[in-house]
C-alpha cells in the first residue's frame, strides 16, 4: 500500500525521545503518527512533504545514543 508523507516534524540528525512524532502519514484516508520507537538521534531521513512511499520503506532509523563506560583500575 503506498502512503502519501504529510508533515515531516523533525529533521535528520535531530535528537529526539521515545515516543516522538517524527512524520506524519496518511494512507487510506487516515493519518498516521509514526513515532520514534526509542530515544536517539534520528539518521537517514530523507522523505519530504508530498512524497509517496511504498508499503514496506524504510523511512528512517534511530541511533541510539551509547553509553559511557567507566573503566575501574583496581590496581
Amino acid at each position: 500500500m503506498v502512503g502519501l508523507v504529510v508533515k515531516v516534524l523533525v529533521k535528520d540528525g535531530s535528537k529526539v525521545e521515545e515516543g516522538q512524532p517524527i512524520l506524519v502519514l496518511e494512507a487510506m484516508k487516515m493519518e498516521h503518527v509514526v513515532k520514534a520507537p526509542s530515544a536517539g538521534c534520528v539518521h537517514g531521513l530523507l522523505v519530504t512533504a508530498g512524497q509517496q512511499v511504498p508499503d514496506g520503506s524504510v523511512l528512517f532509523s534511530v541511533k541510539v545514543s551509547h553509553l559511557s563506560l567507566i573503566h575501574l583500575d583496581m590496581g
